[in-house]
């Protein structure tokens, strides 16, 4: 095949390759199977062709396809590269008539659902276009693949379309094949009296028309109808007429088909060997064309004789063969009737449950499919079925169903109309008869005439003719001959030519495959090659060299490199003498200007005489080498001045951190200490000033009630600015114990309950059921996170919800990793004051709502030297989602609930670090029992949460109070102590040993 191509490549034009490959295929085709890898040879030829053009390609294609017409397997490889060819270039037409030859083949390979999606992929350009295919053409098509399919509605539907499109255009043949479609169709559904009508109708046209060809399609479909009506005769002459034509003109499909149809005749009038004969004929003529559903058909039809013969197994095998073949194919109606078969096959055996089920199988699918007939035929073995197995109440009920179909089916107006059909077409058989013999009569008539003329003309033409032979004979004789003598000398002539063409056929080749590999090497190499004369010209360039250089042969050849390198004749004169020269750097220019670096060897060729014929060499670009190494010598120099720069800076550096600790250090002292100095005179005044407010009234209670709301925000400012100081200082120290994180949050949830309840907003609380568990945490410190985060959902929401989520992952039996969010509906905050957040003294609000801006940036601090992180999410107008996560939280491994109380007396040794009222204060076991039965915890847990957070002194006193009045009513003599101990230090306004009394009771009770 090689030698083929090399040939049609350099004697011919892309035209006789085409004529020539077509000519090949027909010769391949006719020799039979074996000569289809020779076409799959030339397939890839022509694919990795370079002469042929897209478009010839395309129309070469679809040749070969139209060339395998008898092996659609074939042809579809074909179709499909036209199709890929056409939507690459954008061809409507060959797209469409590549797509419709596609979809032909596959329905004759019964891939009808292939062919389907194939269809409807062009509907849209078959509609919008005028292109090669009619839309009536294509619906006609899609109408012919939904009734192969046995998706009869569709059918009918594409049918009528199809219908509308030709009697626009008045397209006779069009209307009568479609008028036919529509009678195969109904005749489906048993509506004999529209399959008649239809089938009239065009088989009027086609007799007007002469079209032998559509009268014998009508002649099938009317006898499939003469059959299903029991009218056995008459479908045997509508059978037998068609079968003559398709005979004549060598259809074997049509043949196959006409002997099933015959054959069926044969096994209802119980001529079985007959049937069986005509069945095997049909298979023999469907293996010439194979085609799968006329295979599926006749192995059900041979298992059907075998029924009636009573040979059962032959009969089973051979429908269980046809049903495999049917499913496949997705023929619903012949797979409902090989259902029956079956069954019928189990109730001669006896196996009635056997044949329910086929049975039921088949009345199903015909039912779905409307398949009126095989309904019928269902419900009857049903029937038959359940009377043989003794079930007389379903038999009388598919009988009773089997009779309302078939007097649906048989009624008098459609017997009528099929006898009148029959009378019909007899009478219009014998008027079609006396014309032929009139018309024959005048044939003869003039043929007599035309015999007596044509007998004297016929003899002179006979002595013309011999006169005019023997004048040829002569010549031929006499210039045999000379071609005798003539053909003596080509032949010596020949073959001495034949060997020299060899020879030089066989160097040509050898010389071709050298070269192409050496240009292959040349022109593929990563280093650039030349060739020069030496006057300066150019012969040659390979194209790495061109692409250093920035430029194109053209140009190049155009240069004397003697002229622009005026120091190469330098180099040429050193050449000659030495033959070589390697590894020479030199500085070249591109076409922009642009220098490079170059690595040049060079060498002289010689002709046999040893002169010099011109020089060769290779050069590489080593530009990028020469700049890295300029750059990394620069870059020494650099790093040698940057050391010593940073040997100078890194003392400056340590000094001024130093200087930088001790101030920063300095710092947070004073603001400790001076927080701390502000906060007592502070709590004095807050603790005045709710004394005054029972004491005066208006007007001057409102200046009362200013002082009071400025003093605890500057309270507030102070705890905050003590907090972050001593974050920032390093000096925070977090107390871990075993606390219940499900109590802390439902304390917060407490303090918040009013708030949120004024604002309307809704408060969802969601915690994983290990929450309840004992964690080690800094109690205050997770109060202090959950207060910052819940406090601004609340302070700027107005509406909507908070959500507070605290779940639990990674979880085993010593550790979790601990998820905080705290979610809410405000306003939001912008995506370009994100990184402010978190940082102190910063409000995102504009100032519309009080505060200091530390919140967030302490619970940050906070959050991380816990080894968490916090992280945030938000966009203006869709609220705000703070997500804490805290990993490696370790569980409390000792017993739950108030395990402080399992001895005798409470230990007060985690509070030691603060104060010393863990020793000033023993709650015996008893005590501390009966404190928690009581309804303490229910009276005073939300006071005592909000006093602890909030510090108003009026609020403590009277809580105090209330403590020591129950304290004293059950003699809790610990607790009265404690509570005496609360209200001395409110009035003294001492506020540190407030809030160490407050956090012992939370601890203790709560």
């Amino acid at each position: 095949m090689k030698r083929l191509r090399k040939i049609l490549y350099h004697f011919l034009s892309h035209k006789i390759l085409m004529i020539t490959v077509l000519l090949a295929l027909c010769v391949m085709h006719t020799e039979g199977q074996q000569k289809i890898g020779a076409a799959d040879s030339l397939k890839r030829i022509i694919d990795n062709d370079t002469i042929l053009s897209e478009t010839d390609k395309a129309e070469l294609f679809s040749s070969l396809s139209k060339s395998f017409s008898n092996n659609p397997k074939k042809a579809l490889t074909y179709d499909f590269l036209e199709i890929q060819l056409a939507k690459k270039n954008n061809w409507s037409d060959n797209l469409i008539t590549a797509t419709i030859s596609y979809a032909t083949h596959s329905n004759e390979l019964c891939k009808y659902s292939q062919a389907d999606t194939a269809l409807q992929d062009i509907e849209g350009l078959v509609k919008s276009t005028n292109g090669p295919i009619k839309l009536s053409d294509y619906y006609y098509q899609r109408a012919s693949n939904y009734y192969d399919w046995s998706r009869y509605e569709l059918a009918k539907l594409y049918f009528e379309k199809a219908l509308t499109q030709y009697k626009l255009h008045k397209d006779k043949i069009g209307i009568a094949k479609t008028l036919k479609g529509l009678g195969v169709t109904v005749s489906v559904w048993s509506d004999f009296q529209s399959s008649i009508s239809y089938l009239q109708k065009a088989r009027d046209i086609y007799s007007d028309l002469d079209d032998k060809k559509g009268l014998a399609s009508i002649n099938i479909s009317l006898g499939a109808v003469f059959e299903q009506w029991g009218k056995n005769a008459g479908a045997l002459n509508h059978y037998q007429d068609a079968l003559v034509y398709y005979d004549e003109n060598n259809d074997l499909f049509n043949q196959a088909n006409l002997r099933l149809h015959i054959g069926d005749l044969y096994l209802k009038s119980g001529n079985y060997s007959k049937a069986l004969d005509y069945y095997f004929t049909a298979q023999n003529i469907e293996k010439q064309k194979p085609h799968k559903k006329l295979r599926a058909i006749t192995l059900s039809n041979i298992g059907e004789a075998y029924f009636f013969m009573g040979r059962y197994e032959d009969a089973l095998k051979y429908q269980e063969k046809a049903i495999t073949l049917k499913k496949e194919i997705g023929d619903r109606k012949r797979i409902a009737i090989s259902y029956i078969d079956i069954g019928k096959i189990y109730l001669a055996q006896n196996n009635y449950h056997e044949a329910i089920i086929y049975a039921r199988k088949a009345y199903n699918i015909s039912k779905k499919s409307k398949l009126n007939y095989q309904t019928q035929e269902s419900l009857h073995l049903l029937s038959e079925a359940f009377h043989n197995s003794n079930q007389p109440d379903s038999a009388y009920t598919y009988l009773n169903r089997y009779i309302k179909i078939k007097d649906k089916i048989y009624n008098e107006e459609n017997t009528k109309t099929l006898n009148n059909l029959s009378i019909k077409y007899k009478v219009k058989e014998k008027e079609k008869e006396n014309k032929l013999l009139k018309v024959q009569n005048s044939k003869n008539e003039i043929s007599i005439r035309e015999e007596r003329t044509n007998k004297y003309l016929t003899f002179l033409i006979a002595v013309f003719i011999l006169l005019f032979a023997v004048i040829i004979l002569l010549f031929m004789i006499a210039r045999e001959r000379q071609n005798r003598k003539n053909n003596l000398l080509l032949q010596n002539k020949n073959q001495e030519i034949t060997k020299q063409k060899e020879k030089l056929s066989v160097l040509n080749r050898e010389l071709s495959e050298s070269r192409a590999q050496y240009m292959s090497i040349v022109e593929n190499a990563t280093i650039g090659m030349y060739r020069t004369t030496k006057d300066g010209r150019v012969l040659f360039a390979n194209n790495a060299l061109l692409t250093m250089i920035d430029t194109t042969w053209d140009e190049l050849k155009e240069v004397n490199l003697n002229i622009v390198k005026p120091d190469r004749v330098k180099l040429l004169n050193l050449l000659d003498e030495k033959n070589v020269i390697t590894g020479r750097e030199d500085i070249w220019s591109t076409k922009t200007g642009e220098n490079i670096f170059v690595k040049e060897s060079i060498w002289t060729v010689t002709n046999k005489d040893g002169e010099i014929q011109y020089y060769e060499g290779i050069v590489e670009d080593i530009t990028k080498r020469k700049k890295a190494e300029k750059e990394l010598i620069n870059k020494e120099q650099k790093l040698l001045a940057i050391n010593e720069k940073l040997k100078k800076n890194n003392a400056e550096v340590e000094k001024a951190r130093r200087e930088l600790e001790k101030a920063y250090k300095t710092k947070s002292e004073f603001l400790a200490n001076i927080s701390h100095e502000i906060r007592t005179p502070l709590n004095a005044i807050l603790g005045f000033t709710d004394l005054l407010m029972n004491m005066v009234k208006q007007p001057k209670l409102q200046f009362v009630l200013a002082i009071r709301s400025s003093g605890k925000s500057l309270l507030s400012l102070i705890n905050d600015i003590l907090d972050l100081s001593k974050i920032q200082a390093g000096k925070i120290e977090l107390h871990y114990e075993p606390i219940s994180l499900q109590d802390i949050i439902n304390e917060v949830n407490q303090v918040f309950t009013l708030a949120i309840t004024e604002k309307g907003l809704d408060f969802n609380l969601k915690t994983h059921p290990s929450i309840a568990k004992l964690l080690f945490l800094d109690g205050t410190r997770m109060r202090q996170i959950l207060f910052n985060l819940l406090g601004n959902a609340v302070k700027f929401s107005e509406k909507g919800f908070i959500n507070l989520t605290a779940d639990v992952t990674n979880e085993t039996t010593q550790k979790i990793d601990l998820t905080l969010i705290v979610a809410d509906s405000g306003p939001g905050i912008p995506k370009e004051k994100h990184k402010e957040v978190f940082e102190a003294f910063i409000q995102n609000d504009g100032g519309k709502h009080p505060g200091t801006g530390l919140g967030l940036s302490i619970t940050k601090r906070l959050v991380e030297t816990m080894g968490g992180t916090i992280s945030m999410t938000s966009e203006p107008g869709k609220g705000t989602t703070f997500t804490i996560v805290l990993p490696d939280i370790r569980i409390f491994e000792g017993n739950k609930a108030k395990n402080t109380k399992s001895s005798e007396t409470t230990d007060f040794n985690h509070f030691e670090s603060k104060s010393i009222l863990g020793n000033k204060f023993k709650f015996s076991h008893q005590e501390m029992k009966s404190i928690t039965e009581s309804d303490f915890s229910i009276l005073f847990k939300e006071r005592c949460l909000k006093l602890h957070n909030q510090h108003v002194i009026k609020d403590i006193l009277s809580c105090s109070e209330d403590i020591i009045s129950f304290a004293g009513e059950n003699n809790f003599a610990q607790l009265h102590k404690l509570a005496g101990e609360l209200k001395n230090a409110s009035k003294s306004f001492d506020i540190e040993k407030i809030e160490q009394i407050l956090e012992l009771l939370i601890k203790l009770f709560f």
